[in-house]
């Protein structure tokens, strides 16, 4: 909204009105310019108590549309009005952390990308799914260990809020961790003269001798035996 139009008030009283008769007095009040989908149809009554602000106009339009089941995308300069279940499949805010962003209306879809540090992405997952809104989606990529998200943004900033306090590195007390360490051994053996595994082939040398070629003397001082021959 433009600086000069902050700070006046407005009085919405719709009642049995067009949905699009909503959507362009909002657009009327706030100056933005909107297409809308075939399939958006219905009938709003809407009647604020008093005043609001201007820039709350967006704010109670996209929650009039939630309520019908549409939503706004914005694409370019114009903001689209369609299903939420199509909104999704459009190219709907992306935002990448684990803060919301602030700038969000409540009921606006947006998509989140969240990194995860130290919890398992698919257990993370298993947590936030129930929560998801039923026009919403949850992914979990495990290769980079993040979660992609789309939902409204409030409902975002709820899930985020239990990601911060699930998604942390859990410290070992100083007694436990001494503990632990004592009891680890410091070499994974099956018994004392165990010769262990072949790095190279992989034969088990308890039962078999290596067949590798023995390595290459190191360079230096050493790389001068390479040129010695005994004759016994």
């Amino acid at each position: 909204m433009p600086p000069g139009q902050r700070g006046r008030f407005v009085v919405l009283n719709f009642d049995n009105a067009d949905i699009e008769t909503v959507v362009h007095a909002a657009s009327e009040i706030l100056g933005f310019n909107y297409v809308l989908a075939p399939d958006v149809r219905g009938k709003v009554t809407v009647q604020t108590s008093g005043r609001i602000p201007q820039e709350e106009v967006f704010a109670v339009l996209l929650a009039i549309l939630e309520v019908h089941g549409f939503t706004a995308v914005k694409t370019g300069n114009l903001y689209k009005i369609v299903r939420i279940e199509g909104a999704r499949e459009r190219a709907v805010p992306t935002i990448v952390g684990t803060e919301p962003d602030p700038a969000r209306t409540p009921d606006e879809v947006i998509t989140q990308i969240v990194p995860v540090r130290f919890a398992s992405v698919a257990d993370l997952a298993t947590l936030l799914r129930p929560l998801i809104s039923g026009r919403g989606t949850l992914l979990a990529h495990r290769e980079t260990n993040v979660l992609v998200i789309t939902d409204t943004a409030s409902n975002i900033r709820r899930l985020l809020d239990i990601v911060r306090q699930v998604d942390v590195e859990l410290a070992l007390d100083e007694p436990l961790r001494e503990q632990l360490l004592l009891r680890i051994p410091p070499y994974a053996l099956c018994r004392d003269d165990c010769r262990g595994l072949c790095p190279g082939c992989g034969v088990d040398r308890n039962t078999e001798p290596c067949r590798c070629p023995p390595p290459p003397l190191e360079a230096g001082p050493w790389a001068a035996l390479r040129a010695l021959r005994f004759d016994l």
